[in-house]
Formats: structure tokens, C-alpha cells, sequence
């Protein structure tokens, strides 16, 4: 029988939940000798799920305490990954996040051989030489079948030239499950609400350049007009919560703002969704994969104002999530802010289409995680 290994850099977050439910799935099957997962930093809790599981777990300690890893540390991890594949006598590695290990991979190809190297494509990539440099390691057979998430990606990449035979299109489901544990929050969450106005706008994630709070703040500085409270529930990354306080006073939405600014708990963050009228996803025109709030969103029956362009807005669009908008254009987001708040103030539904035969396909789609694990077994197998 194979030895799989998994790598992944980055385990908090929407990667604990997506590469944990993979990994538990591909167990269950018995497929596999061992299945092990090699990664950095991971959370007690991530490594103690992992190993209930059956699947042998290589943590290494971070390389900084902040900040993301350079493109030299993340080759020297992918480096010492395929080092402890060959003497574990893993014969095929499955990486998690192809769309950071593409240059890596170039750069270590010697170590890869003999090893049948699988990858997820998280993003599709929006730099033309990375988008030659991945279809190089496929055609090159460094990267044997690479899986994607979303019709859009899916056929781009076979646009771009890759074989479908080498390409699976793995529709992400809504990790329900997850948002069920014992975190706690929920009432602390309704209370802090309580005496807001309403509509609530639910803006979450970390707080990336590339997932752009800082254009959805300025565009709804011209939206004062109305009532609304914003939420801005995620992580501090290129953005800090003093850019976010700066961001109020300069446009005159401090009492507008609600802000929870920390690695939000799954239950909480079912807590937000629930509470919600809407999910804005204010990205950029750089993000070109699919969101997790925007199926977060979907599943929750919420309406979900997106990007118009890459996976997101074919996403909305083909499945009347919501409403599309041009990304980084602050005054069509404005436009459509407006229209949304408008309309949630005639008491319109805060649903997009509930009863569309293309909006219940996709949020039945998306609650089917079994399927999400069968899936991912036929692709590895």
C-alpha cells in the first residue's frame, strides 16, 4: 500500500478545517499504509485531531514569531519535506497550497523524483510567467494532477492548456460540523449587537491587502445617509486594527463599526453569519480563487455582494448568490452598497434568491461534505 504525506504551511484558520476534514476522509478509506502531514506551527488542537485520526503528524516550529515567509524559507521547508518523504518512505505528497510552492518546486525539482507529487489550486494565478511555470511542473510530470475549486478555475486551466485528465474541479463545502464545538460567544455576540442599527454588514477574514477593508471603509463613508453597522470580524494582517480606527474617524463611521478583531472561533463565527444581513467581500482584483465567506455567506441564505471578476463573481452571478460589483472601483461598490442598504430598509428579503432552483442546487452543494472526501480519494487515488 502507498504512503501519503500532506504539506501545508499554514494550518490555522480555513486551511485547520479544509486540510483536517481531507486528511480524516482519505483515513476513514483505508487506502493508504500511513497518511501523514507535514507542516509548521500547527495548533495543539489541529495535531491532536490529526492523530486521533490515524495520521502521523511532523510539526516544526515557526521560522518568525509574525509576518509571512519569504519565498528562500518556504523552499527550504518544501525542501526538508521531500527529505523526510523519502526517509518515511512516502511515495506521494499531496500539497495543500500548490499556489505557494510553484517557484519552490522548480527550484527542489531533483528531490520530487520518484515521489508522485499532487496539488490544490487554491488560486488560479494572475501573474502570467506563474501561470507558464505551473503548467510547466504538470507538463513536466513534477505535478501529476493538480485539484481546483470552482467551474470558472476549472476552465481556465484547461484554456491555459491542461490536460483534464490532470485537472479535478473539488467544489468546497461549508465545514458545518466545525461551527457546533463548545468556543462559546454566541450570547456575548447578540448582546454587543443588540443595540445596533441595522443592516448588519458582516465583513470577514483576516485582514489582507488583497481582501480590501480599507476600500469597503471608504466607500461607505459616502453612505452616512443611511443606517447600517458594519462588523469587521478576522485577524489583523496588512491591516492592523489602528488602520481600521483611523479608517472611522477619517470617514465619519465610528458608530458604524463593530469590530472583533482576533482569530474568530468557529461557533462564533456561525454566530456572526446568523446575525447578519449581508456578507460584503470587498477583494481585490489580485484574489482570484474562491471565498470561504462567500460560502459561509451562501450557506447561510445571506446575501453576498462580491467582486464581479476570477471564481467569486462567476460564482454570484451563475448562482444569484447576491449581487457583483467592479473590483477596486470604490464608486460602483458604493453604487451597489446603496442599493443594497435600500432595499434591506423596504424590508426586502436579506436572501439573494432563496427560492431559485440555481441558489438551493448550490446550497445544497455546498453543506455535502461527504462528498467533498469522496472526491478528494478519487483524485488521489
Amino acid at each position: 500500500m502507498s504512503r501519503l504525506l500532506g504539506y501545508d504551511l499554514s494550518s490555522d484558520g480555513h486551511h485547520h478545517l479544509y486540510n483536517l476534514t481531507v486528511m480524516q476522509h482519505l483515513r476513514k478509506q483505508n487506502q493508504y499504509e500511513r497518511i501523514g502531514y507535514y507542516t509548521l506551527n500547527a495548533g495543539d488542537e489541529l495535531v491532536s485531531e490529526l492523530n486521533a485520526a490515524g495520521v502521523k503528524v511532523r510539526n516544526l516550529p515557526p521560522f518568525r514569531k509574525t509576518g509571512r515567509l519569504g519565498i528562500w524559507q518556504r523552499t527550504l521547508c518544501l525542501l526538508g519535506m521531500f527529505i523526510y518523504a523519502r526517509r518515511h518512505g512516502y511515495d506521494k505528497v499531496h500539497l495543500f497550497h500548490l499556489d505557494s510552492a510553484i517557484l519552490s518546486l522548480l527550484l527542489v525539482l531533483p528531490f520530487t523524483m520518484g515521489i508522485r507529487v499532487t496539488g490544490t489550486l487554491h488560486w488560479y494565478p494572475t501573474n502570467r510567467l506563474k501561470r507558464w511555470l505551473m503548467m510547466l511542473l504538470i507538463k513536466l510530470r513534477t505535478v501529476d494532477k493538480v485539484a481546483v475549486h470552482g467551474n470558472f478555475t476549472h476552465a481556465r486551466i484547461l484554456r491555459d492548456g491542461c490536460d483534464e485528465r490532470k485537472v479535478a474541479n473539488i467544489h468546497i463545502p461549508y465545514f458545518k460540523r466545525a461551527s457546533e464545538g463548545a468556543e462559546g460567544g454566541g450570547q456575548e455576540i447578540r448582546e454587543a449587537l443588540s443595540g445596533r442599527k441595522r443592516p448588519l454588514l458582516l465583513a470577514f477574514g483576516g485582514m489582507r491587502y488583497d481582501k480590501g477593508i480599507d476600500i469597503l471603509m471608504e466607500a461607505l463613508g459616502y453612505l452616512r445617509d443611511l443606517d447600517f453597522t458594519l462588523i469587521v470580524a478576522g485577524s489583523e494582517d496588512r491591516f492592523t486594527e489602528a488602520d481600521l480606527d483611523r479608517w472611522a474617524m477619517e470617514y465619519g463611521l465610528s458608530d458604524r463599526l463593530h469590530k472583533d478583531i482576533r482569530y474568530i472561533p468557529e461557533s462564533v463565527k456561525s454566530q456572526y453569519l446568523e446575525l447578519c444581513d449581508a456578507v460584503i467581500l470587498p477583494y481585490r482584483s489580485m484574489f482570484s480563487g474562491i471565498s470561504g465567506p462567500l460560502t459561509e455567506g451562501a450557506a447561510h441564505g445571506k446575501f453576498v455582494l462580491g467582486p464581479n471578476h476570477g471564481e467569486i463573481g462567476y460564482t454570484i452571478e451563475t448562482y444569484q448568490l447576491g449581487d457583483t460589483f467592479e473590483a477596486e472601483n470604490r464608486a460602483d461598490l458604493t453604487d451597489k452598497l446603496r442599493k443594497l442598504l435600500n432595499r434591506l430598509h423596504r424590508g426586502g428579503t436579506a436572501t439573494a434568491a432563496a427560492n431559485t432552483k440555481t441558489t438551493s442546487l448550490f446550497a445544497r452543494f455546498i453543506r455535502d461534505e461527504k462528498l467533498f472526501g469522496e472526491n478528494y480519494r478519487k483524485f488521489l487515488a
